[in-house]
């Protein structure tokens, strides 16, 4: 089931509010079982199968919980048989396939396919459940129920594409029966923000996706310019398709009195790699750097090499930092998909990254703007590689680099940004619709430098305060039905592939 769907928003969403707060009324684990039970029947929307995994998921790893407690003397080995579990379920539905078929590449073996369909949100709820896990196995999580947990993995705002959360910062929210109650400040809290990132989502990021789409297939015959063209408007399309989402999340969120926590804060902003990842999917990098980098870089191994170093005279050991923070980012390329592709994304953003920190002081010397460029100019490289379906296409698009710089950018391309809302004020103003069909190219102008603009120049939703006017309600109400008007084109998130 889709945010961005006249199902969810006009049935869905209703029946589960009015359910959840008026079974409130009555009892309060009556109403998270019910929102328990909502959810999965939001997850089930996708395929009905999907519900054995999730649910078995579930129960394995609750069980794996339930036995630290128990157990005295082999909690380790429980330990490592959870960590065991999440990432052999992960790897037979995302990476098994991928597996077989590169052996047989290498060894020229004929190994059969299992063409197993990867559940929806597998990747995210599996990793909020080894964290769960780890986090039990350092104490640090509170007492709770089988039914407490559900809600923590299950909850629908969050369980297909995030954002990642801990047991340690809903479970408080689950258990206080205040949050039980209807808020009328939360509900159109939450309304504004589910508005805003619907816009993003459907407004934006849809219509930049045309563009996208229409593109990569071409990529042996694609000039330099829309080579360039395609990378900066895919950046953009997923920022606005996946903030959006997320935005739409913690709005739904909020609908329900629960916080959940920002995931974007205007990361295309940044001027370094680690500005960037402390600003794009955070939740995701916070959950790296607790559950990858933080054990890897203080492991046993790290020590000796970092005590070897410092009797050599290094004062400042780097090395062992550098590699593990190549390590993480290649972790989080491998997370985010079966594909040489992504493996490839993840190791260059480690390379980068390493590389930037180890320049320290002398990089942020530079002048601010220098900075920024050449970080984006990177970000941008990286996300063409991040969308190419092979790495033949990817390196046969930077091939395409140097070609067709006199003949620009293709009339097939720039039509896919002749949008209703244009065509419709073109057609009513004589002078701009002449100017539109003397220069094609003034839609796609328009409309990508006014996603650049959203997302380069002013606060985020998430930076200033809603104030609750006349002006703001009704902007609300415009992008929202704007929004609706615009969904018989929709389109799933693109996070869902991950």
């Amino acid at each position: 089931m889709l945010f961005n769907s006249y199902f969810f928003i006009f049935l869905f969403l209703p029946v589960t509010l009015i359910g959840y707060f008026g079974l409130n009324k009555i009892n309060n684990r009556i109403a998270k079982a019910f929102l328990v039970a909502a959810s999965l029947w939001f997850y089930a929307y996708f395929k009905v199968a999907y519900l054995l995994v999730i649910i078995g998921s579930i129960c394995v790893n609750f069980g794996f919980s339930r036995l630290f407690k128990k157990e005295k003397y082999h909690k380790k080995w429980i330990f490592v048989s959870g960590i065991v579990f999440n990432v052999a379920l992960i790897f037979v539905f995302k990476y098994l396939d991928f597996t077989v078929s590169n052996i047989n590449a290498i060894a020229g073996t004929n190994l059969p396919l299992m063409h197993i369909l990867m559940p929806l949100g597998i990747s995210f709820f599996t990793f909020q459940q080894i964290g769960y896990l780890v986090d039990v196995w350092n104490e640090e999580t509170e007492d709770h129920d089988f039914l407490e947990y559900s809600l923590f993995v299950s909850y629908f705002p969050q369980l297909i594409a995030g954002p990642i959360v801990s047991l340690s910062e809903m479970l408080p929210q689950f258990k206080d029966e205040e949050k039980g109650r209807f808020d009328w400040n939360n509900f159109t809290d939450g309304i504004y923000i589910f508005s805003f990132g619907l816009a993003k989502k459907v407004l934006i990021a849809d219509t930049l996706g045309h563009m996208v789409d229409f593109a990569y297939p071409l990529y042996e015959t694609l000039t330099g310019p829309e080579v360039i063209a395609s990378a900066v408007v895919y950046t953009l399309q997923l920022y606005f398709d996946f903030s959006g989402y997320c935005d739409m999340a913690i709005g739904l969120g909020r609908m329900f009195n629960f916080k959940l926590p920002i995931n974007f804060n205007s990361p295309l902003k940044a001027t370094s790699l680690q500005e960037y990842w402390d600003k794009w999917h955070m939740t995701l990098g916070r959950f790296l750097e607790k559950y990858v980098f933080m054990p890897i870089a203080f492991s046993t191994l790290g020590m000796k090499m970092n005590a070897a170093q410092k009797k050599r005279g290094v004062k400042k050991p780097q090395a062992w930092t550098v590699i593990t923070m190549i390590l993480t980012f290649l972790i989080s390329g491998i997370w985010h998909g079966a594909n040489w592709t992504f493996i490839l994304w993840g190791l260059c953003h480690g390379l980068v990254r390493a590389f930037q920190h180890l320049m320290g002081k002398k990089r942020k010397r530079l002048p601010k703007a220098l900075r920024w460029t050449t970080n984006t100019i990177f970000v941008v490289f990286a996300m063409a590689l991040f969308r190419a379906d092979s790495l033949k296409q990817f390196f046969t698009m930077l091939g395409r680099l140097g070609t067709g710089w006199s003949e620009g950018i293709r009339i097939g391309i720039l039509n896919c940004f002749d949008v209703t809302e244009l065509v419709y004020i073109e057609r009513h103003i004589p002078s701009l619709f002449i100017l539109s069909r003397k220069a094609p190219w003034i839609n796609m102008a328009l409309i990508v430098a006014l996603a650049a603009f959203i997302a380069l120049v002013p606060k985020n939703l998430h930076e200033k305060p809603i104030k609750k006017t006349a002006i703001t309600a009704t902007l609300t109400f415009a992008l929202f039905a704007w929004s609706l008007i615009s969904l018989s084109n929709m389109a799933t998130f693109l996070y869902f592939n991950f």
